[in-house]
Parts: C-alpha cells; structure tokens; sequence
C-alpha cells in the first residue's frame, strides 16, 4: 500500500480532489492492512455490544473476511456503539464508546486512506494524533519558544468537552474543503458519527453531535476540525511564510477580526485539543485570548471553558502543559526553562504506583513476579514520558521515599543485589543503589532518573514519501529478492487459511529476512514453507509465536517419519551442529524423536 499512500499523499499536496476513495477503502490490500494495524492495537481485545474482539476475526479465513468487509461497505450501517465510563487521569470520568470489532475494522480501513490525504494538508505545529510526531515534540517546540524566541506569556484555552460537542455538518464540510469528496463515503462517515449508542444503564441515543471517544476515526476528524485553527493561526507564527486560509476560515468578520487581533511572531503548539499560545507582552496575550475564544465559539462552534482557560507569565509562574509544568528561570543575564511533572499528574503516578505496590503484597505468590513485572513497566513508562523535565529527578525522588516506605512495611527479603535476566532493565537501573530485589525479581526504582532534553520534530520526516521514510524507518533494510517475495506472499490466496496465518506468515518472512531457521539458506517464492512449531492437531495455533519459516525439505523431513527417509535426506541437508540443534528443537516440540 505504500505507492497508493504516497500518491494520494502528493495529489492532495497538489490540492486535487478525491471522488472515488471506497475502491481503494475495500480493496483487498487496505483490508488485510486493516487487520494487521488493528491486532496491534491493545484496544482490540475489548469487546462491542456483539461481545466479539480480534480473536474471533484471527480466525476468520482471510478471504472470507475480505468479501465480507467488501460486502459491508456496499450498504454500510454501523452497529450500535457501547458506551462504558473510564476514569479520567487526576480526576473525573470520561464517556468512552466501544463500537464492535468489525465496525472499527471498517473504520481502520477508511482512516488508512484519509490520513495521507489530511496529513498533506495539516500543519507543522500539530503534534497530536499523528505519525510520527509526540507530545516530547510539542515541548520541545515549547521550551525552544520560551527559551530562544523570549515569548514569555502563555495563552492557555481549555474546550470544553470538546469530543462531545464537535458539529457534525460543519466536520462533513471541513472534509470537503480538504479534497474528500467521495459522497458514498462521506455518507458512511455520518453514519458513523451518528450511530446509536448503548448507555451502561441500558438507554439508547442517537447522537446529534461528537464524535465518539474510542472510536478508530475519531483523533483524525478532531484534527480535521481543528486543523482551521491551525490554519487561522499560520499567518502568525514567527518561522512561517504566510498560509492561504480556505475562504471559509479567511474571510467572515470572525476571521478578520482575529487576524486583526492576532499579532505576528508568536508560537502556537497544539496536541490534539490541547493548544498553547507563547507570545511577547501581556496586552498581546489578552488579544489573542479574546481573538481565539470568540473565533472558536462563533466559526467553530466549540464551547470555551473559561474557569479552565488564562493567561500566565511564565517568568513568574508556571503554565501547565501536555502533564507538564513549565516556567522561565533567570540565570546570570538570560532565562531558562524550569519545568516538572504537573501537579496534578504527580499525584496520580504516586497514587498509582502505591496501588500497585498494594497489589504486589495482596498478589498470591505466584502471581507477585507478574505484578512486579507489571510495576516496572509503569515505572519505566514514567520515565520514558517525563524525563524531559528538567526537575525530573527531585520529582521522582519525593515518589521514591514512598515507596520505599511502603515496600520496607510489606516485603519481607528485600536485597540490595542480584542478577537481572532482562537485558533493558539491567541497561537501564542495574547500576542504580536504588535498585531491589523481592525474591529475586528487580523492581525498578522511580527515583533513578535523570533530564534528557527533548527532541524536535524532524519536519523532513514523512510517512508518505520515500525519502521521509528513510528518518524513521532506518533499520528496515530489505534486499529486491526478499521485497519481491514479501509481494509474492501478500498476494497468494490460500483457501481456508485464517486471517492471523496469512498475516503472520508476512511478519515471519521479514524477520527471518528471508532465511530458512534450520539452514540460513535464503528462500525464493517457490522454496518458503511456514512450519507449525506444536501442529495443529496438538492444540497450536496460528499464533506468530507458534510459526517458523523453513525451506521446503526442511519441512518435509520435520514431517517425515520414516526412519530410512529421514537417515537418507538428513545428512544432505544438515551440514553442521548448529542446524542440527535447531532441527531438533523443531522436532522436539512436535513430539518426534529427535536425531
């Protein structure tokens, strides 16, 4: 799908226009594509109003999963969506709506093709919901701001419940002033941003607008319906040439009055409903305060949340963002950037993490190692997120304390030393005094850290184009013969194979690179062979972890039982110890005799 991606990417940078996208949406490529990015996707294991999840489409036969997609689309009507309530990071609930398995199979498939075609037209500063960029970009464009271009007072506007209040009419015309002007599709897209929804109580609405928190398509169209925003605010920032803004967004008294209001040379960062504006003087702050939240409210319909929305000089107090809190700190002649984790997001990691150690201690013995395992990945997920505080380290050391504490009080055995098995936590922390050890298992410790300075957004890096893939996609180095392959193996249609094995064979071939596991040998098109390490009829499974690729008479002598077969072929094809080994490791897990 790459050459399909690329060019609707580069039409769409063209400004042509798109009437014919369902052709590509139900195509047998973009469908299989659809299942290989769901399955990865850990929402997948939830369950719809129909009680299925990605484990009843892994066995679906691959083709018969396409034809039924195909089908669907042709007179599509989205199944009722679930509604549950989770709860929000601090405090506070969020309304999340689950839709069944193969109704965001149907929405992966779509988004696909809208998002090279969206991304043309999104801008540099927006970092949510899109490949590729992170919130480390968005402070990182944040810190530079403050600390190099002197914009020292903050614009903050909170939407309220924005994901709620999006108009679906105005979204479907965005669409189209974006070149997408299937109508077969924008229909399906109304559908879907209108399908019923099943509250916990066991109510039934019909949304009027919003769109659906949970649903597969609903970060893109909150960047479409955001992407004016980013537009109106194009002509103003201090690195860009001017933007041409659609007629709509340029030309309303709205629009004029806050191009009139809105000065020159600031920096606006957004990540998905979350914005910020940094700009040089109060009086230019208290302008395009009251600029963007009349514009919001009159052009996009969006309700301001004033209690949460102010203006901050950070030269005197901090200005949170993306769970980050940030202040400019004079140092000799010039000011620097000071920043920590968020107030309210420090005390939801403790919170957390001491839940956590709770579980460890209520946890059967031979559940603890799962739940340390499971404390360590949070810990680890904190530092990969935050280390970009430059008060990281004080920060994680007052969460240290606690625990500390709270393990002294509960563990019994706790070792200051001991052999670590899993090579990144010992790369990591092993040389960490913090480190501990419960019955022999590591639990990572939350104070030892240290700042990283954020990394800015490469704006050269591209997923829809050869060259920008080249940033990010360093490590994929495939030879012409094993592309060719890849190909061959994506088109072949196997009868009766479920979706997983036909998938899984393409992920097996590329990281074997093409290379029999027995013999190292590489394997043409007509040579590959996916061997089922515990067969079928043993209870394997198509699972990736239960395949392995191999040449065609390696798999036959795994299979062979004759004992004169096996003496006569094995020397010809076994040449060393080391794929005599790994025959007989295949052997063993099936049950023969091993040689």
């Amino acid at each position: 799908m790459p050459e399909v991606f690329d060019n609707l990417f580069d039409m769409s940078k063209r400004g042509k226009v798109f009437k014919d996208l369902m052709s590509l949406i139900a195509s047998r490529r973009n469908i299989l594509l659809a299942y290989r990015n769901i399955k990865s996707n850990s929402g997948s294991v939830c369950s719809g109003i129909d009680g299925l999840d990605i484990e009843y489409i892994k066995r679906f036969p691959a083709e018969k999963l396409v034809k039924y997609i195909q089908n669907r689309f042709m007179l599509y009507k989205p199944q009722t969506v679930r509604r549950c309530i989770i709860p929000k990071p601090g405090s506070g609930k969020r309304p999340l709506g689950i839709p069944t398995i193969f109704d965001r199979f149907a929405q992966q498939c779509i988004l696909q093709v809208l998002e090279p075609i969206c991304e043309a037209k999104f801008q540099e500063y927006s970092y949510g919901f899109r490949i590729n960029r992170s919130a480390e970009h968005a402070i990182a464009q944040c810190y530079n701001a403050i600390q190099n271009e002197k914009l020292m007072y903050a614009v903050d506007v909170d939407l309220k419940s924005f994901f709620d209040n999006v108009s679906h009419s105005k979204l479907i015309r965005q669409l189209w002033r974006l070149g997408i002007r299937d109508k077969k599709l924008l229909s399906i897209i109304k559908a879907i941003l209108k399908a019923p929804v099943l509250l916990p109580n066991g109510e039934v609405i019909h949304p009027s607008k919003g769109t659906p928190q949970g649903g597969i398509l609903s970060p893109l169209l909150a960047n479409v319906v955001l992407n004016d925003l980013d537009l109106m605010f194009a002509q103003h920032i201090s690195t860009h040439d001017t933007v041409e803004c659609h007629e709509e967004t340029n030309d309303s008294s709205a629009c004029r009055k806050f191009h009139e209001m809105v000065s020159k040379g600031i920096c606006y960062i957004r990540y998905a409903d979350d914005f910020k504006v940094l700009c040089r003087s109060r009086s230019e702050a208290e302008s395009i305060y009251k600029a963007v939240t009349t514009w919001l409210v009159k052009v996009l319909k969006l309700e301001v949340n004033i209690q949460k929305s102010k203006i901050t000089n950070l030269k005197d107090n901090y200005s949170e963002f993306l769970g980050f809190k940030i202040k400019a700190v004079k140092k000799s002649d010039a000011y620097v950037i000071e920043s920590s984790v968020s107030d309210k997001a420090l005390c939801n990691i403790t919170s957390k993490l001491i839940e956590q150690i709770h579980n460890i201690h209520r946890s059967k013995d031979s559940e603890q190692a799962n739940q340390i395992n499971i404390f360590n990945s949070m810990v680890r997920g904190i530092h990969g997120y935050f280390d970009i505080a430059t008060d990281i380290q004080s920060n994680c050391m007052s969460i240290q304390v606690q625990i500390d504490n709270l393990m002294n009080k509960y563990f019994t055995g706790l070792r200051c030393n001991g052999e670590i098995s899993n090579a990144s936590i010992a790369k990591a922390y092993g040389e960490s005094s913090m480190l501990r050890f419960f019955k022999g298992i590591p639990i990572c410790p939350i104070g030892y850290i240290s700042y990283r300075a954020p990394i800015r957004h490469d704006s050269d890096a591209c997923p829809y184009t050869p060259q920008g893939r080249k940033s990010f996609h360093k490590c994929l180095r495939f030879s012409e013969n094993t592309l060719k392959v890849l190909h061959d193996l994506a088109e072949a249609r196997i009868p009766n194979a479920s979706t997983e094995y036909y998938d899984n064979r393409l992920a097996i071939y590329a990281m074997q690179h093409g290379k029999c596991y027995v013999t190292k040998q590489f394997l043409s098109t007509d040579e590959v062979y996916f061997h089922h390490i515990i067969p079928i009829n043993k209870g394997g499974t198509d699972r990736f972890n239960n395949l392995v690729l191999v040449s065609r008479e390696v798999y036959d002598l795994l299979h062979a039982e004759s004992e004169d077969e096996i003496s006569e072929s094995l020397p010809k094809l076994i040449q060393n110890k080391s794929q005599l080994k790994r025959f007989n490791k295949l052997r063993t897990a099936m049950g023969y005799p091993v040689e």
